[in-house]
């Protein structure tokens, strides 16, 4: 995750399921949805362990689309007290 152009490219992604999520797709019709259903709590909680990964948990979050929401929540929640280690500006988000 830590390769600038592919977490350049889903960071643009993601925030074109903005615009998705408010003209009424839900689930896999998005890439968030797709992500939230296809990756494990583990995989992205690993996405929190470093900065650019962080990120796109943030902008999955920032999509609205719930089931990327609820997927992103149980991730970041089962490794809060590792995260709260973490001196990079995404894992304080």
């Amino acid at each position: 995750m830590e390769h600038k152009n592919a977490s350049f490219l889903l960071g643009i992604c993601l925030r074109a399921d903005k615009e998705l999520v408010a003209a009424g797709l839900r689930g896999e019709e998005t890439l968030a949805g797709t992500m939230a259903s296809r990756l494990s709590t583990e995989q992205l909680g690993s996405f929190a362990a470093c900065n650019k990964g962080a990120f796109v948990l943030l902008r999955m979050w920032e999509t609205g689309e719930e089931a990327a929401g609820r997927a992103v929540k149980a991730a970041v929640q089962k490794d809060a007290a590792r995260l709260a280690k973490y001196s990079f500006p995404s894992a304080k988000l």
